[in-house]
């Protein structure tokens, strides 16, 4: 029977239909693209794109979502397959995919480069082919995947050969003839690779130090009879030693109040090297006691190759962020070279480990929105992602197994919340083996610097915990002077309580609560600190709220719809929707202009963070921002007019001023240091930020005036942060998050 359709008449199934489609607008060949994108998109992540409890549901997720990402789905997808999805994916048509024959030619390219990596497994020595399928026992993945697209190619080929005089191919007809070559990808991504690796068992689990402050950074010695470790119960973060024996007292190494972190021991067991905050660099000291000895001018987390002739570490000083990268030197002395280039991979690099066999080097790269567990060869080629962990932004460093058959590290699972001491098989091209073990968990705990013993008989770690209050200052409107001594906002130091921001009256303070695990929800405290109401629900991430000028509507930061967007609540109905999506390459950080029209986010997609803007009604997001470090995190002025925002450079963050129109940065901030803004004075003239001075934070405002500065707190524990300051528009107070660390040495017996 034939149907007569009109403009306007939305005919087909809602979960593949494009854009244009649901919209009931003309349709043409790449229609039927997007439509062949979402059936292999369901056959390769085993869930449709776009879903949703009626087909109402599905057209609006088709018209406003993006599908969750295939390498968190299918994490065995090759990474071309999962670019040739997305672009086919495209919601804008003319972003597409234009004809199925360019689609063909990608899959083409793509079959070739299987080919060609199946000659080189091809040429790898019997005895390495032989090991590595006994321990997978199966075909080599890449036969399966060369197989299938192979499959897709020839059906693509035939059906463009056969409609050839005709423009609008079949979507039916097409998916029906590259239905076989589909199912050999299905086979492929259900195939479950048996965990042929050992699962550590935890024999005892035993606390060796209990300073009431922090106890970081264990080191175990090569014969697992003692632990080195950072400690502040001096006043400063010096090393110390202790012996795990019943009964034993620890041993001061290093008095000279610089700040020393991160201790690792030597092979031999003779010295171990250290990272000074103060001091800069990489240390040498005996580990019985003796003057240090400075090796490098740079860098931090010290590991040493396991014949103890070099330590890697990486060149950021504190965190693995971009532009660190890894780099190895002699324990003897000499000139550092550097192992990994910024960009291979993508991120910064750090916390670097060497494989027993010292032929590789395994480190995190990470940035602003997440982690990924790296190999790189000592020679500094031929980087390998191990599997598609995300470690998300807790991860600790990873090290490997005495046998060199797996690597541990402390993170979550996955997309869980499941926290805790992970392993993962390694196979012995590198290559991940199996999915990621949770070996023992450790809800609302932070784990920070596994470390293992060369046997694999014990394994150290710090347990922290982490106090943080919301925390209030009273302010002098007239002088913009403190008013009296910050004091808790609230009891509960249980959890996180973040990215404060007052209402437009003042009255009230909207701001984000991380539950246990990765989870968070907005939640609202009358300025004085009375009635704690939550707003949000969500099991996913809700963070970075921001009022609209009616002082009825929340703007918020969320994930739950697979990756973070806008989206708004009514305090008075709790009614949320979504409001705009800013695309690819976004974390979780956002701002509401304050006439509720426009947003302020970090973005990614250019190569770096860097800040653009985009309307709440929609539209083309602009870039202000074109920083090739990174410039992001931005705070409107109260006229809208000007954006404060942190710019990366080398191991400083300096606080620039950009105009939300576009225009060049104006750099405000020049001291050496992090300073971090989050909020204006009500005059506009002031901005409140967050500053790190010689590893101690404290709140502070710079005039635009004048760029005078002020220190409104006085704190001076190198444990301890401030975060987020917010100021009331009245100027009478200021808000922001208080945290201090404190947490002890653990080490574990293992089997």
């Amino acid at each position: 029977m034939q149907v007569r359709t009109g403009s306007g008449v939305v005919m087909g199934t809602a979960a593949y239909m494009s854009p244009e489609q649901a919209r009931g607008q003309t349709v043409d060949a790449r229609s039927d693209v997007f439509s062949l994108g979402a059936l292999i998109y369901e056959m390769i992540a085993q869930r449709k794109p776009f879903e949703g409890e009626t087909p109402s549901d599905m057209l609006a997720a088709v018209l406003k979502t993006e599908p969750l990402l295939l390498s968190h789905l299918a994490p065995s997808t090759p990474a071309e397959l999962v670019r040739i999805v997305n672009k086919s994916l495209r919601k804008d048509r003319e972003e597409r995919y234009q004809t199925i024959k360019d689609l063909l030619i990608d899959l083409k390219s793509l079959k070739e480069e299987l080919d060609f990596q199946a000659k080189l497994d091809r040429s790898v020595s019997p005895h390495l082919t032989g090991e590595a399928n006994a321990i997978t026992d199966e075909a080599p993945p890449t036969s399966e995947i060369k197989t299938a697209v192979s499959t897709i190619t020839h059906s693509l080929s035939v059906e463009i050969k056969r409609h050839k005089t005709i423009t609008l191919l079949g979507a039916a007809v097409l998916i029906a003839a590259i239905t076989g070559g589909l199912f050999v990808v299905y086979r492929f991504l259900r195939r479950r690779s048996p965990q042929t690796i050992d699962t550590p068992q935890i024999l005892r689990n035993t606390q060796v130090t209990f300073n009431p402050g922090l106890d970081s950074d264990p080191s175990l010695s090569p014969d697992g009879n003692s632990v080195a470790y950072s400690s502040d119960q001096s006043g400063k973060f010096e090393i110390y030693v202790k012996q795990l024996a019943p009964g034993s007292r620890e041993i001061q190494l290093t008095s000279n109040g610089q700040q020393n972190f991160l201790p690792a021991w030597s092979p031999d067991g003779r010295h171990i090297a250290y990272e000074s905050r103060v001091g800069h660099g990489i240390w040498l000291v005996p580990a019985l006691g003796g003057v240090p000895k400075q090796l490098t001018d740079f860098g931090s987390w010290p590991a040493w190759s396991h014949d103890g002739a070099f330590i890697a570490f990486q060149s950021g000083e504190e965190n693995a962020l971009p532009p660190s990268t890894i780099w190895i030197v002699p324990s003897a002395g000499g000139t550092p070279k550097q192992i990994t280039q910024m960009g291979n991979p993508e991120g910064g690099h750090g916390y670097p480990a060497w494989s027993p066999d010292g032929s590789r080097i395994a480190f995190v790269a990470e940035d602003y929105l997440r982690s990924y567990l790296w190999t790189v060869s000592v020679k500094g080629d031929d980087p390998k992602r191990v599997g598609p962990l995300d470690l998300r932004p807790s991860v600790a460093n990873p090290i490997y197994a005495a046998d060199g058959r797996s690597i541990y590290f402390a993170g979550q699972v996955g997309l869980s919340n499941n926290f805790g001491f992970v392993v993962i098989g390694l196979a012995p091209n590198g290559d991940a083996i199996g999915e990621p073990r949770l070996i023992m968990g450790f809800p609302g705990k932070g784990i920070k610097h596994l470390s293992i013993t060369t046997d694999g008989k014990k394994l150290a770690y710090a347990s922290l915990n982490f106090l943080s209050t919301l925390t209030a200052m009273p302010m002098s409107p007239a002088s913009d002077e403190p008013g009296g001594p910050p004091t808790p906002l609230s009891n509960d130091r249980s959890q996180r309580h973040v990215v404060p921001t007052f209402s437009p009256d003042g009255r009230r303070i909207a701001f984000a609560q991380w539950r246990e695990g990765s989870g968070a929800d907005i939640w609202l405290i009358d300025a004085d600190g009375k009635n704690l109401t939550q707003v949000t629900t969500d099991p996913a991430v809700d963070n970075v709220p921001n009022w609209f000028p009616s002082g009825d509507r929340l703007e918020f930061m969320s994930n739950r719809s697979g990756r973070f967007n806008p989206w708004s609540i009514s305090l008075a109905s709790g009614k949320e929707s979504p409001l705009v999506d800013l695309g690819l390459g976004v974390g979780g950080y956002a701002r509401l202009s304050p006439d509720g029209k426009q947003i302020a986010f970090n973005s990614s997609r250019s190569g770096t963070i860097n800040v653009w803007v985009i309307s709440v009604e929609g539209g083309e997001p602009r870039q202000l921002t074109f920083d090739q470090e990174m410039i992001g995190f931005p705070s409107w002025s109260p006229d809208g007019k000007t954006l404060a925002t942190e710019m990366k450079r080398g191991p400083n963050y300096f606080l620039v001023l950009i105009p939300s129109a576009g225009g060049p940065p104006e750099q405000l901030v020049s001291d050496n240091g992090l300073s971090w803004p989050h909020d204006w004075s009500h005059d506009g003239d002031k901005i409140l930020f967050a500053g790190e001075r010689n590893g101690i934070w404290n709140v502070y405002w710079v005039s635009r005036s004048n760029k005078a500065q002020k220190q409104l707190t006085h704190y001076s524990k190198f444990n301890a942060f401030v975060r987020y300051p917010a100021w009331a528009p009245s100027g009478n107070q200021i808000v922001y998050e208080y945290q201090e660390t404190t947490g002890n040495i653990w080490v574990m017996d293992l089997k």
